[in-house]
């Protein structure tokens, strides 16, 4: 895969719990941050993620992003000068974007309605 773009992404994820702080709307004291990425897409829509780091989210999805923002322009330069990230092979594939070639190609739509089925029975 050679990138075409990158681009800087974040995701809600839990980094403990506080039973203490447990109540209505959250009844497990899920204590929340957001984990950082660098996204690289191809020209097909193939998409493969770099993670960065994680922050609590009492400081905020900003300060989060921060950093692999920072990463982000620090590769596209790179991608510029002709070289692909170090250890790019290694980066963590993902799903397509959605509605490109590689979408359509690898089948997403199946892979979107099976993770709202098992989302469905999680949360039913």
């Amino acid at each position: 895969m050679k990138p075409r773009f990158f681009f800087a992404s974040s995701d809600i994820v839990v980094m403990g719990n506080n039973y203490e702080m447990a109540d209505y709307d959250n009844p497990r004291g899920e204590l929340y941050g957001y984990a950082t990425y660098v996204v690289a897409e191809d020209e097909w829509g193939h998409r493969c993620r770099l993670y960065v780091e994680t922050l609590p989210s009492a400081y905020g999805e900003r300060r989060a992003m921060e950093r692999a923002e920072r990463m982000k322009q620090a590769l596209i330069a790179r991608l510029h000068s002709g070289r692909l990230p170090v250890a790019f092979d290694r980066w963590e594939p993902m799903t397509p974007a959605y509605g490109s070639h590689a979408y359509i190609e690898e089948g997403g739509e199946d892979d979107l309605i099976a993770w709202e089925r098992q989302m469905d029975e999680e949360y039913a």
